[in-house]
């Protein structure tokens, strides 16, 4: 329910910085959308009694509504008291030729770079932008080099539309166009449209992308699981192979195996993020080492049958810095390695290299009826509810309550 300081009037001043905070999660967007629209701006002293008073009018329209569907077709008593909107302009300010020209204010190119700046959330997460724009700027260029327009105010609906035909006729899966293409493109365009280069978001096109059909389990299987593991310890160095690739095939596997990490997060580990004093011995994925999903760190505790293969003395043996690549190259270029090498031990496309360690994690944690949250908290998935956000779930927890019970593995090598 929309909260209301009272039916009728009622000070805005004495609203609870909660009920404000409702009021722009819930009325906001449309607010904004309206304002958008109609290339209308309020000041940020008055914006808390325009939502309070947005969300009284829909209340009282939704009584409306449900009063005609009724049989009630009465005047409405609040129709005389509404003013006639007027709508100005929906075109952004007049803004010199010269000025424009010169600063490229609405160029479509610009503006991604404006929004790629502010991205990177001033400075806190300065590879965020960085790794959108890695992911997206061939999107925009494409777009760009088929729509033909450079100022971002000069495209319709149409284009995108038209846009959105191309890359399904080019080949491009419907999947790919539905979950990456415009949701790239729907993200600009949101942000221009609420930073008045545009006077709206025309990216509302829809595309009905198809499932691929599952045919099997999204983790490896018992014999796919040992088939890999065996396999990282059997491998062989090859000729002057560096010896952070070597560790990488070595322990990556069975680091994603008993975390249930993602691919990225192991690859970039470093020497400091390995805490071996530490009762139980942890590894931190964090931040300060590469991109981690959500900007959150997290300590695992490491499960004993590492320890019990060597990895404490690999790790007191590496020099300081990236275990599993070399500093100053990219932890990516190893973790496609490690994908490459899984892909060809486990050829089914219906299982994902690396990720199925994820699935296959959580598959034995619901097996054996470990606490939810606390696998969550290991695997980096957000806590289902404000509840579960609650406090923290240590490593002592992690490690009692989950890791020390998943059984170790069991290979065709000795040597495990």
């Amino acid at each position: 329910m929309i909260p209301l300081a009272s039916e009728g009037g009622g000070s805005v001043a004495a609203l609870s910085g909660s009920t404000i905070a409702t009021l722009e999660r819930r009325v906001g967007p449309f607010v904004d959308q309206v304002l958008a629209k109609h290339a209308l701006t309020v000041a940020s002293d008055t914006r808390a009694a325009l939502l309070l008073w947005t969300a009284r009018d829909l209340v009282k329209a939704a009584r409306r509504i449900a009063g005609m569907a009724e049989g009630d077709y009465s005047p409405d008593p609040d129709a005389t008291r509404r003013p006639t909107f007027s709508s100005p302009s929906t075109k952004p300010p007049p803004v010199s030729a010269a000025r424009d020209e010169k600063q490229g204010r609405f160029a479509l190119s610009q503006v991604i770079a404006d929004y790629f700046t502010e991205l990177q959330d001033g400075g806190r997460r300065a590879d965020r932008g960085r790794i959108a724009r890695k992911r997206w700027q061939p999107i925009f260029d494409a777009f760009a080099e088929l729509i033909g327009k450079d100022d971002i105010r000069d495209i319709e609906p149409t284009d995108v539309v038209r846009w959105k035909d191309h890359r399904i006729a080019s080949g491009i899966s419907t999947s790919t166009v539905a979950k990456v293409d415009l949701p790239a493109l729907k993200a600009v365009f949101g942000w221009a449209a609420s930073n008045g280069r545009i006077p709206s978001n025309r990216v509302q096109v829809r595309v009905t992308a198809s499932r691929a059909p599952i045919t099997r389990e999204r983790g490896f299987t018992d014999a796919e699981a040992e088939t890999v593991l065996s396999t990282a310890l059997s491998r062989k160095a090859g000729p002057r192979e560096l010896l952070q690739t070597v560790a990488a095939f070595r322990w990556m596997p069975w680091l994603l195996a008993y975390t249930g990490a993602r691919v990225a997060e192991i690859a970039q580990l470093r020497k400091e993020d390995i805490d071996l004093s530490a009762k139980p011995p942890t590894l931190r994925i964090t931040p300060e080492a590469g991109s981690v999903k959500a900007n959150a760190f997290r300590i695992v505790p490491l499960h004993p049958h590492l320890m019990q293969q060597g990895f404490g003395a690999f790790v007191k043996g590496s020099k300081n810095g990236p275990l599993f690549h070399v500093a100053g190259t990219k932890a990516s270029t190893i973790a496609g390695k490690i994908t490459a090498a899984v892909r060809k031990i486990v050829p089914d496309k219906a299982v994902q290299p690396n990720h199925g360690w994820r699935h296959r994690f959580k598959t034995i944690a619901r097996e054996r009826g470990f606490d939810p949250r606390i696998v969550d908290a290991i695997q980096g998935h957000a806590a289902r509810t404000a509840g579960e956000g609650y406090g923290d779930v240590t490593p002592k927890a992690m490690m009692s309550g989950v890791i020390s019970r998943i059984p170790a593995y069991k290979t065709k090598s000795a040597t495990s």
